[in-house]
């Protein structure tokens, strides 16, 4: 197994010369902002201090960033295990300001010809490149192809009892999709949003937000609309509306996720790694 990085982000994992991923990452977001570490894709955020270090086996960041709601520190931690083909992550969000959040993600990206099949929460799932999230409160996600097995496991997480854990595989395009993912468990407040490329994730100011979901028929409709029933109208999906609950950070929080991957060669018995 080779891992290579492009600067803070694992950009590929080369077996027998073919490489099985697209660039790994972090996600979140508040009411306004969104910030993605696999591009660094910024959307009204400032990052005000960055910095990142690899070698022996591990590669450490550390980010200052400026949210629409306040300040956020961000740390990250990847551990390489080649001899047991296996990769450990760990990410921390700290709120240096009271901050809202709407999730925080630990993202893995596979190629879709590599894997044939995903099985979450007992179901299979085959690609159809449908966008759906398949998301479930579960620890772990298989993946499967013709001669690899590929295990993503939750190993552990603080959530200051304002979120719960999910998992989810979602079948886009020429990529399995897969995020290891806190969604608020408690909601502080909530906003709307439309999420598309024509809109750039525009937010509805909160009292527009407050009022639309007000209504608890048109709040539960909205709500995570297109991960669960992706928009097939074409209107529809220009707009791309969406509703999120928000959970409220106070100063000094901090929330974090560990995870492992682990890659199994299929063609030598007993499922022992490559």
């Amino acid at each position: 197994m080779e891992v290579q990085y492009n600067e803070d982000v694992i950009k590929s994992i080369f077996i027998k010369n073919v490489n099985l991923i697209f660039p790994w990452g972090v996600e979140f977001a508040d009411e306004r902002s969104f910030f993605s570490l696999e591009n660094t894709l910024c959307n009204k955020v400032d990052i005000l201090e960055k910095d990142y270090k690899f070698g022996n086996g591990q590669m450490y960041f550390r980010y200052i960033l400026k949210m629409y709601s306040g300040k956020i520190g961000l740390s990250g931690n990847d551990v390489i295990n080649e001899s047991e083909n296996e990769i450990e992550r760990e990410i921390e969000l700290e709120a240096l300001d009271d901050i809202n959040l709407l999730d925080f993600v630990m993202r893995y990206r596979f190629r879709k010809e590599c894997i044939k099949k995903a099985m979450i929460a007992g179901k299979e799932i085959i690609h159809q490149d449908s966008n759906k999230y398949y998301q479930f409160p579960v620890m772990s996600v298989e993946l499967t192809g013709k001669l690899y097995k590929i295990n993503c496991s939750i190993q552990s997480f603080r959530t200051q009892d304002k979120f719960k854990m999910y998992m989810y595989v979602r079948d886009n395009k020429q990529e399995w999709v897969v995020h290891v993912r806190m969604l608020p468990s408690i909601s502080s407040s909530v906003c709307v949003k439309l999420c598309s490329k024509w809109f750039s994730t525009y937010s509805f100011p909160y009292p527009i937000s407050k009022l639309i979901c007000s209504n608890q028929k048109i709040f539960e409709y909205l709500k995570y609309h297109n991960e669960i029933r992706p928009y097939k109208n074409l209107i529809a999906r220009t707009f791309n509306v969406n509703a999120y609950p928000l959970v409220r950070l106070r100063t000094g929080e901090k929330i974090s996720i560990g995870s492992k991957v682990k890659i199994y060669d299929k063609n030598i018995s007993g499922n022992t790694n490559i």
